[in-house]
């Protein structure tokens, strides 16, 4: 497994830029709840949750 990244290794980019580098393989990774992940997503998205729910473990 790769090394974890820090804040300097996530970028932020806009719609246009995220089709542009959808489409050329990159990977979206999809941090929203499960929840809200299932209502609907892109194709071939990974969702991994960032919020944590109460009571809930940080712990991977």
């Amino acid at each position: 497994m790769d090394s974890i990244k820090s804040n300097e290794d996530v970028s932020n980019v806009d719609v246009i830029s995220a089709k542009d580098l959808l489409s050329s393989g990159h990977t979206y990774l999809d941090v929203r709840t499960t929840e809200e992940y299932n209502r609907g997503h892109i194709d071939k998205a990974i969702n991994i949750p960032y919020i944590v729910p109460k009571g809930g473990s940080s712990d991977c």
